[in-house]
């Protein structure tokens, strides 16, 4: 919350320092694992090694942490989460993918709202307040980055962020 408030304040403050954008990955990968073998979901990773960028650890690891929960709450059981790092030219590129059982009938881009929960979140037994993925994505923002989010019917949804390294 403290970060959408100072992004409304004109001011998101990072911390930058080199980092490793393959290991922060990897990092945040295995606190997930745990849940995702409970769902019996299963996991691809697609992480190039040495995609390093200049960014806040913190905010990149949160970044990440926030995907992943989105991930595994809304994949289901049985379904999959598949995550890739890339060098792609002058850009870290993160994807994470994954299946769920109905797509949003709203646009993409209305994912990113606060406070904006879609029917199948309202649903859940897990709660939640529709701010995560606004967090992410002025996560990075802060960053230099951008967050943006693709329906791949007929089951499945794509978040991409980019970073300059």
């Amino acid at each position: 919350m403290k970060l959408l408030y100072a992004e409304d304040e004109g001011a998101a403050p990072a911390q930058k320092a080199a980092l490793s954008l393959s290991g922060l990955a990897e990092q945040a990968l295995e606190s997930f694992l745990q849940p995702m073998e409970a769902q019996g979901i299963t996991l691809e990773r697609d992480i190039q090694p040495g995609v390093s960028l200049t960014a806040d650890p913190a905010q990149l690891e949160q970044l990440l942490s926030l995907l992943l929960d989105n991930a595994v709450k809304y994949t289901g059981p049985g379904g999959r989460i598949r995550l890739s790092v890339k060098q792609e030219g002058k850009r870290a590129r993160l994807c994470l993918e994954n299946t769920c059982p109905q797509l949003p009938t709203v646009p993409p881009e209305k994912l990113f709202d606060r406070f904006y929960r879609g029917d199948a979140a309202r649903t859940q037994k897990e709660g939640g307040y529709g701010i995560g993925l606004a967090v992410a994505r002025s996560l990075a923002q802060a960053n230099q980055g951008s967050l943006h989010a693709q329906y791949l019917p007929p089951q499945a949804i794509r978040f991409v962020a980019q970073f300059p390294n």
